[in-house]
């Protein structure tokens, strides 16, 4: 492990708290916002489910489909590609027009925005008044929640960063020069841990335990106070922006090799694996036993103790990481559309066309459902 003292870290003012952040993009900050507009359809994500015991076609319409509504759209000046973060009634989002934004969350006005100088392809984080937000031009920055006011800035000498995690007071983040970085909150530097290759995959910190993917496709398990090696595990694929998901002592990633696997968190040992149709660079959702991850055309539930499909859906482009809540799966696709899929079964319940692709990840709180779209646009959806 290399500790490396090149980077620097400044704080202005009082000292910063971070916080975990959702699911991340990555995508170059390239190309201009598509149409303004939005509309309900009744499209359809596929043309069958396959379960576990039967491949023949069934139909995905649900007899109860809700009427879905728009409640608003906030426009930024170029695509969003990171999934929002919600905090109480505010949105937090960045955007590759290398702002990040706070909006409110009932009517859509913005509350402030702030310029980083490079585009944000992650999600920012926010704890105790202060959110955290990486961008492409090097930095991570600390700003105020409430004023969009700069607190502090660390840089890191590469193009970007994973989105930040935060427990027990100190800050993760994985960097495209390579490293996992960890930060205390009163803005000291802890440790670095040198990967090989660029982190993109957001790390996941249990019990001590830091566990991160990196673009050559190992996974990593470091102990979070030391930044010392627990175990690597080598896929046979490049792990992008997808990070482990972690449940009952196994850690659940996809791979470019098409591949989902379930290690052992202490370990390393591999303890099953699923060939999906196509590589697997969606992040894991793990609820109630069952593992949902899209690959680059379809969506699949697996059994999270022995990793046998209980569904699977045909997507027909690549899906954004899901979102589980209250039976239902919720995720953005690049054929425009936000899809909610009975958790159980897989069927579709809706969909809504946003007018651009989505990388985004749905988030669902206070009964709405918030997205980005490669058109530039924030949502704000209802079902009635």
């Amino acid at each position: 492990m290399e500790h490396s003292r090149r980077e620097y870290l400044t704080t202005l003012g009082a000292a910063v708290a971070i916080g975990s952040a959702g699911c991340t993009g990555n995508e170059s900050d390239a190309g201009n916002p598509g149409e303004d507009g939005a509309k309900t359809t009744s499209s359809k994500i596929a043309d069958h489910t396959e379960t576990q015991s039967e491949s023949n076609e069934t139909t995905n319409e649900s007899e109860d489909t809700p009427n879905v509504t728009q409640i608003w759209d906030f426009k930024t000046n170029n695509r969003i590609v990171s999934s929002p973060t919600v905090v109480d009634d505010t949105i937090f989002v960045g955007s590759t027009d290398n702002n990040i934004y706070a909006i409110d969350a009932n009517d859509g006005t913005e509350q402030w925005a702030y310029g980083t100088g490079g585009s944000i392809n992650t999600s920012p984080a926010v704890m105790d008044g202060t959110l955290y937000v990486g961008s492409s031009n090097g930095k991570l920055y600390a700003l105020d929640a409430n004023t969009g006011e700069q607190r502090g800035t660390f840089e890191s000498y590469s193009e970007g960063f994973s989105s930040p995690t935060v427990v027990d007071g100190t800050v993760y983040i994985g960097s495209r020069d390579g490293k996992v970085y960890a930060l205390s909150t009163d803005g000291n530097y802890q440790w670095a841990f040198e990967t090989g290759e660029s982190v993109f995959s957001t790390p996941t910190v249990v019990e001590n335990t830091v566990y991160v993917g990196n673009f050559e496709g190992s996974v990593f398990a470091l102990d979070a106070s030391e930044g010392t090696e627990q175990w690597v595990f080598k896929t046979g694929g490049n792990i992008r922006n997808e990070s482990p998901a972690v449940s009952d002592g196994t850690v659940y990633i996809g791979s470019g090799d098409s591949i989902v696997y379930a290690l052992n968190a202490s370990s390393g040992e591999e303890q099953w694996t699923f060939e999906t149709s196509s590589p697997a660079f969606s992040s894991p959702t793990v609820v109630d036993g069952t593992v949902y991850i899209g690959s680059d055309d379809r969506v699949y539930a697996l059994n999270a103790s022995t990793g046998e499909q209980q569904w699977a859906i045909d997507t027909g482009s690549e899906a954004s990481s899901p979102t589980v809540t209250n039976g239902t799966v919720y995720l953005g696709n690049w054929d425009n559309n936000v899809y909610a899929l009975n958790a159980s079964s897989g069927e579709q319940r809706w969909t809504y066309d946003t007018g651009g692709e989505l990388v985004s990840s749905p988030v669902v709180t206070n009964g709405a459902i918030y997205v980005g779209s490669r058109d530039g646009n924030v949502y704000a959806l209802s079902r009635e």
